[in-house]
């Protein structure tokens, strides 16, 4: 891996005029070098150093494991870029139709991610897990939102968010952190080809990626959350921690989309119920039911 000269990335703009802009986030940019395509990240706004960082650290430490993740062909940290290699294939959405299919894919992370075990202790290979949790709802939610959530539903929401540590497993693993079906590409053969999307990577909870996985297929037209849950191979165990961090996406997404005031703190008091839940996956039926119904 080199460290990229100011110009590497420049002359491939310019000899790229028609260049295509993946995402607007973090300026990732489908360039032609040599026959080859390759990605260009920048990573700009709130926090991009440490996304940067821990994109970084991860696709190189990721490399001694079975995880297919892309290769670091240069970087340059001043101006926090990247220079990745394109993983081919199918973004995974598009190519499961079945809540069958589904799980398999997902007990093949799981399986990668497991590989990578960490103690609970090891904070420096991304954010502290227990602590992203609480930071996201405060940074996210309680700020955002300001006036709009009443001085209650912000004590519950401290407590609900902290009754997640109750549940932490006794070993951690280096998760991807926010897993969703447009960073697993798949080949021709249905195989995971790579994983992409590593600036949120943490030492934290295998389950709270299936969890973010599930919660990104059952919000898709045409998918029953019911059904995905009960294909999951999932101990008791992992199912219940699952759906208890599925109250913290929904209260998340509550936040982000909700028709009134009335109706977000209604709905982030029942994300707020889930996290605490003693019988959580009964309780997730009855919430994404709700949820579904404020999307539509």
């Amino acid at each position: 891996m080199n460290e990229l000269q100011e110009v590497d990335v420049n002359e491939l703009l310019e000899k790229n005029p028609e260049h295509k802009e993946l995402v607007d986030t973090n300026h990732v940019y489908l360039v032609e070098h040599e026959g080859k395509e390759l990605v260009i990240k920048y990573y700009s706004g709130k926090f991009s150093k440490d996304r940067y960082q821990r994109e970084k650290r991860a696709l190189q430490e990721l490399k001694d494991y079975e995880i297919p993740v892309p290769d670091i062909l240069g970087y340059d940290d001043s101006r926090k870029i990247l220079l990745e290699e394109k993983i081919e294939g199918i973004p995974l959405q598009e190519v499961i139709e079945t809540p069958e299919e589904l799980n398999n894919y997902i007990k093949r992370v799981y399986q990668l991610e497991r590989e990578v075990k960490r103690p609970r202790s090891s904070w420096k290979d991304g954010k502290n897990f227990q602590d992203f949790l609480k930071e996201v709802y405060s940074t996210d939610v309680i700020n955002n939102l300001g006036a709009k959530i009443d001085k209650k539903t912000t004590k519950k929401l401290k407590k609900s968010v902290k009754s997640l540590e109750k549940i932490l497993p006794s070993t951690y693993n280096l998760i991807n952190g926010d897993l969703k079906g447009e960073e697993i590409y798949i080949d021709e053969n249905g195989k995971i080809n790579g994983i992409i999307d590593w600036e949120n990577k943490m030492v934290g909870d295998i389950t709270f990626d299936v969890s973010s996985m599930v919660n990104f297929f059952s919000q898709m037209d045409g998918w029953n959350y019911t059904d995905i849950m009960e294909s999951l191979e999932l101990s008791e165990e992992e199912k219940i921690r699952t759906n208890r961090y599925l109250g913290w996406w929904y209260g998340l997404w509550a936040s982000y989309y909700h028709r009134s005031e009335e109706e977000m703190n209604q709905l982030l008091v029942s994300a707020f119920k889930l996290m605490e839940s003693e019988k959580p996956i009964e309780d997730s039926y009855k919430l994404h039911s709700y949820s579904r119904q404020l999307k539509g």
